[in-house]
């Protein structure tokens, strides 16, 4: 892992391109939280041998202008279709001080 890149685009430009530095995770969506930080969620899919894949989600919070991650966790929370969580796009709100993930994960 940590071999895919994320990319920051405003207005359909890219602004910025980096590694994803994660070892565990792919991610699929990052949104600005504040700060000079970012929520990035994802997934990555493990094959097992003859038993199939296992897919593992994971959620970290990036420093924008580094990329480095401050913190990073997985996720094996499933969705009622049986994919992880943080296989669709992931909506977090704020919740007094705290992060509350809300997910969008459909399929």
């Amino acid at each position: 892992m940590g071999i895919q890149a994320a990319a920051h685009f405003h207005r359909r430009r890219l602004v910025h391109r980096a590694d994803n530095k994660s070892h565990f995770v792919d991610y699929q969506t990052c949104v600005t939280a504040g700060g000079g930080h970012m929520v990035c969620t994802g997934i990555a899919e493990y094959r097992l041998a003859g038993t199939g894949v296992f897919s593992l989600g994971g959620i970290a919070v990036v420093e924008i202008e580094s990329g480095r991650i401050e913190h990073e966790a997985p996720v094996t929370t499933l969705a009622p279709a049986g994919r992880v969580v943080t296989y669709n796009a992931v909506h977090l709100e704020i919740d007094g001080s705290r992060p509350v993930p809300s997910s969008g994960s459909r399929r």
